[in-house]
């Protein structure tokens, strides 16, 4: 099931001037007033047959599955009132070409998503920043979805948020596979998952409100 958050929670590394907290996050949507955002369908990359295993270069820094003794992959941020950290992070990427894999990062070794698959996966291999933004921030030509784990550690335990990172807003049934596929991947012991939209997600978070 995906359960929804409506409490947006962005925690992915620093601030921007608009206040998005991931670099690797979109922008929240230009919209006039009246105009309604429309959701797109399914990806056609979703009606690929997976290819082989992703080639990831060296054992270390990366891991399909992310659990309780997994906590050395995450990245944290430094806290405001000398408490200690109040959320911890991993970044992940699905390859859309072979979409039943996970690939969680060492997000304190490696913060950003382009580092990481530019020198660890050979698919990225070379490739420019923007060459890299074409292909995992629109929806045309996507081969990539990239997004993070959220844990917060001083408040709601019991839950992690699962949030994805686009320019455009992502088609539903992209988000529930995707929802679906980090979940299995995780293992985190008295934590559910909840959906934290990014706010170029936030209009179409609504049509999954049901699920």
């Amino acid at each position: 099931m995906l359960r929804y958050a409506p409490v947006l929670l962005l925690a992915l590394g620093c601030s921007t001037p608009d206040k998005n907290a991931d670099p690797d996050a979109g922008p929240l949507p230009d919209l006039d007033a009246g105009d309604q955002l429309l959701c797109p369908s399914v990806l056609d990359s979703l009606l690929l047959p997976p290819q082989t295993d992703i080639s990831v270069t060296g054992p270390e820094g990366w891991s399909a599955t992310f659990s309780d003794t997994d906590f050395r992959l995450t990245a944290t941020n430094t806290g405001g009132d000398f408490t200690g950290p109040t959320l911890a992070w991993v970044k992940f990427s699905i390859l859309l070409e072979a979409p039943e894999t996970v690939v969680f990062q060492h997000t304190g070794d490696n913060p950003f998503h382009y580092d990481f698959l530019e020198s660890r996966v050979d698919e990225f291999a070379g490739l420019s920043h923007d060459e890299f933004n074409a292909i995992s921030l629109n929806n045309e030509g996507r081969r990539v979805l990239l997004g993070a784990i959220v844990l917060p550690l001083q408040s709601a335990q019991d839950r992690y948020g699962i949030q994805f990172a686009s320019d455009e807003a992502l088609p539903p049934a992209l988000i529930e596979y995707a929802f679906g596929a980090v979940s299995s991947a995780v293992n985190l012991d008295g934590r559910s998952p909840v959906y934290l939209p990014a706010p170029s997600q936030e209009a179409c978070a609504l049509s999954l409100i049901h699920i």
